[in-house]
C-alpha cells in the first residue's frame, strides 16, 4: 500500500521490519526460506530505486542473498561501478576468497565495455576448477566482441565448445561471413563434427537463402545428431516460416 502510494521510503521499511523478524525464524526452520527471500528482493528493489543499494547490502541480514538481488537491479539499470563496488565490498568480507563474486566481478565489467578489467580477471581465474570454463566462455566472448572470433577459436579450447559458443554468437549479432570463415576452419580441424552440419544451417540463414536452408534441411532431418544440432534443426524449422 506505501508503494502504492508513492512512500518508497515507507514500504522499505516495512519490507526490513519483516525480513528482520523472518530471519531468525528462518535459521531455525520456522519460516519459509522462499518467502523470507521474496520479501528481501522486494526491499532490495525499493533500496536501489531510492538509491540506496549500498545501505540496503550493510542492513541486511542476509547479505550475499541480498547481494545477489542488488546486482540484478543495479546491472538492469547499467549502474555497472556501483554493482562492482558492492562485491568487492562483499569479497572483503568474506573469510577466504571465492572465485565466484570474481568471476561475476569480470562479467561486470564485461557488460561495462571495460574489456581489459574483464579480460584481467578472467584469465587470472583460469586456474580456478570451479570456474575456469564459464571463464574461458567469457574471454570467447570478449574477443567476439573485438572482432576476433577466429582468433577466439584458435586459442580456447576445448575448441569444439568454443565452435558451437562462436556460431551461437554470430547467429545472435547476424554475422554470416565470420561463421562461414569458422566452418571452413573447422571443417578442417574436424571434418566429422555434427555441428558443422548445424552451423551451416545458420550460416544459410543468416543469408536469407530460404531454398537452400529447406535443402539443408531435409538433408540431415534424419542423422543422427548431438544435442544442439537437435536444437538447432527446430530452431531453424520454425526460422525458415519467416524468410
Amino acid at each position: 500500500l506505501a508503494e502504492s502510494q508513492g512512500d518508497l521510503a515507507k514500504a522499505a521499511e516495512l519490507y526490513k521490519r519483516a525480513i528482520d523478524e523472518a530471519a531468525p525464524l528462518v535459521e531455525k526452520d520456522e519460516f519459509d526460506y522462499d518467502q523470507f527471500d521474496e520479501m528481501l528482493g522486494e526491499y532490495c528493489r525499493l533500496m536501489v530505486e531510492r538509491g540506496m543499494a549500498q545501505q540496503a547490502y550493510d542492513a541486511s541480514p542476509d547479505p550475499e542473498s541480498s547481494l545477489y538481488w542488488l546486482l540484478d537491479e543495479l546491472t538492469e539499470r547499467k549502474q555497472f561501478e556501483l554493482a562492482q563496488a558492492l562485491i568487492m565490498r562483499h569479497q572483503q568480507d568474506l573469510p577466504e576468497a571465492d572465485p565466484w563474486w570474481s568471476f561475476e566481478l569480470a562479467s561486470l565489467h564485461a557488460q561495462a565495455g571495460e574489456t581489459d578489467q574483464a579480460e584481467l580477471i578472467y584469465r587470472g581465474l583460469l586456474t580456478e576448477e570451479d570456474v575456469a570454463s564459464y571463464c574461458s566462455s567469457g574471454l570467447v566472448e570478449l574477443y567476439f566482441q573485438r572482432g576476433q572470433g577466429m582468433e577466439a577459436y584458435e586459442e580456447f579450447s576445448p575448441r569444439g565448445e568454443t565452435f558451437v559458443q562462436l556460431v551461437r554468437l554470430c547467429q545472435e549479432h547476424g554475422n554470416p561471413d565470420l561463421l562461414e570463415e569458422l566452418i571452413a576452419r573447422h571443417a578442417e580441424q574436424a571434418p566429422g563434427a555434427a555441428d558443422l552440419l548445424a552451423a551451416r544451417v545458420v550460416a544459410t540463414q543468416l543469408r536469407g537463402e530460404r531454398q537452400e536452408l529447406l535443402k539443408q534441411l531435409l538433408a540431415y532431418r534424419d542423422r543422427p545428431a548431438s544435442l544442439e544440432t537437435q536444437r538447432l534443426y527446430l530452431e531453424q524449422s520454425m526460422l525458415l516460416r519467416e524468410l
